[in-house]
């Protein structure tokens, strides 16, 4: 099994350091890290969807959670630049006379359905449908 280095930095972030196998893990922990560091067995880092919420990661007793509350921010951020993105498109269609698959009013609704929805989440996997929502309409509408 693969392992890893993990350590919380002086502003209170997970960091990661995956060995190259140029040197021994033990080896890498001694160099590169803190001595608080912890060697940790990769299959027990949270699941794949967990990934895109890295920055909420917590490191408590060398185990790794998510805590729920910093991910929500992140997933608000994630849709936001979303929705920032949209908007740039949507408002270049209507100047070409391209019509929106979705009505402005659609959109709005959209995003403040996903907005409550990550806000009432209780899993990661929740947050991570509604950004998929948000990315697959904004995708549709360049189609």
């Amino acid at each position: 099994m693969t392992q890893v280095i993990l350590w919380t930095n002086n502003d209170g972030l997970l960091q990661m350091t995956i060995p190259t196998n140029e040197l021994t893990i033990e080896e890498i922990k001694e160099k590169d890290t803190p001595s608080d560091s912890v060697i940790v067995d990769a299959s027990v880092l949270p699941e794949e969807t967990d990934k895109m919420f890295f920055g909420a990661w917590e490191l408590i007793n060398s185990t790794v959670i998510v805590n729920i509350e910093k991910a929500k921010l992140l997933a608000i951020k994630i849709i936001n630049n979303f929705a920032k993105e949209e908007s740039i498109n949507r408002s270049s269609n209507n100047s070409i006379g391209i019509e929106n698959k979705l009505t402005d009013t659609e959109w709005l609704n959209l995003l403040t359905n996903a907005r409550e929805s990550i806000d009432n989440a209780t899993t990661t996997e929740e947050m991570f449908e509604e950004i998929t929502l948000i990315k697959n309409a904004i995708n549709d509408n360049k189609s």
